[in-house]
């Protein structure tokens, strides 16, 4: 038998988390929270001034990576539960549940940071995109999968013009209307994580996880597909098609879109083959490893533990660019001191719904 699905089968079927995988939601994760610190500390802080190729900015590495890697955890979750002979509508539940607990997060961050009551933020992104993920990685064949996800890679990245924050409105009885309704466009197409593009990195990483899972592929296969994906990417971008990623826009171009699905694939196949099939490195992993593990939380706490009380001791926007970089990195470490204590405190109040 092949190493590469030996390990993995032996994972699986055992029930026990992939490393890898928690590993690349650790990096996604404290990335995000390191742009969030680095542009809350800085008072001069350039996106674009850090990019990949083209416009395609390194702040758009970890979201992106984070609804990847959530798509690979669900499918690896709903067949560890199969697995268990747990029965389908308990295995729905749960979904629908931790659903409802991601967006209910999301809307009390909405009050705790004081946006708009519209905001669509990355809980209720990946709230939605797991409930609609469910459906379709549990009762969906990979082929059908397959092409939807290519419908939704064109759709969802070529949509003129690509829609704005703010849509437009238009005269009624002498008031105006809103286009579409503020909430609903903004979960669909404009909010900061919209339904379109992120559904496909989310579905994407649904895929790689069930091929993962019924031994489709392994480490020579997942390298080799995200070299392929990422390739065909950088030919449409030589070809003249833009590499642009643009939140406050809404633009995620075709190429954008591509190169960061073989971006994230390449990303999870080397963590894997480093970390689940040789056991390297796991001690200099084991940080980014426990923050995967405790993501979620990580998420919402850094908010009312850290960035919040920074505005309040009116630190916020005055940094130099460097010394907001070491800040930013300085405050890594209690986020990680925060991700021990979360899994000390879930494991022993059991609260494995919450992430």
């Amino acid at each position: 038998m092949d190493l590469n699905y030996g390990t993995l089968g032996w994972a699986i079927s055992n029930m026990q988390r992939l490393n890898s995988l928690d590993t690349t939601r650790g990096i996604a994760v404290m990335s995000i929270v390191f742009w969030d610190f680095l542009d809350l500390l800085s008072k001069n802080l350039d996106w674009y001034a850090f990019r990949i190729v083209g416009n395609l900015p390194f702040y758009s590495v970890p979201p992106i990576l984070f609804f990847f890697a959530a798509g690979v955890s669900q499918y690896l979750s709903i067949n560890a539960r199969k697995a268990r002979g747990e029965e389908d509508w308990k295995i729905r539940n749960h979904v629908l549940s931790r659903g409802c607990i991601l967006l209910l997060a999301g809307i009390l961050l909405t009050i705790i940071l004081r946006e708009p009551p519209d905001n669509w933020g990355i809980f209720e992104g990946v709230a939605l995109s797991s409930v609609v993920g469910y459906f379709l990685l549990a009762y969906v064949d990979l082929r059908m999968l397959a092409i939807l996800l290519i419908a939704l890679v064109g759709f969802g990245s070529t949509i003129p013009p690509y829609f704005s924050v703010e849509m437009p409105s238009v005269e009624f009885l002498g008031s105006a209307y809103l286009v579409v309704p503020n909430f609903l466009q903004r979960a669909l197409f404009s909010g900061l994580f919209p339904f379109f593009p992120f559904f496909c990195f989310f579905l994407w990483g649904g895929i790689l996880g069930r091929l993962l899972a019924e031994r489709k592929i392994a480490t020579r296969g997942l390298l080799s597909s995200a070299l392929a994906i990422g390739g065909l990417a950088l030919l449409l971008y030589s070809l003249g098609f833009p590499m642009e990623y643009h939140q406050a826009g809404n633009i995620y171009s075709l190429a954008c879109v591509i190169f960061s699905m073989g971006a994230s694939a390449l990303i999870l196949g080397v963590l894997y083959w480093l970390q689940d099939v040789k056991a390297l490195c796991s001690y200099a992993f084991k940080p980014l490893t426990d923050c995967g593990r405790a993501s979620f939380a990580i998420c919402f706490w850094r908010y009312p533990l850290i960035y919040n009380p920074l505005i309040y001791l009116r630190l916020a926007f005055i940094f130099p660019i460097r010394t907001a970089v070491i800040l930013s990195i300085s405050l890594l470490l209690p986020m990680w001191l925060f991700a021990l204590a979360w899994m000390k405190l879930r494991r022993r109040y059991a609260l494995h719904i919450f992430g």
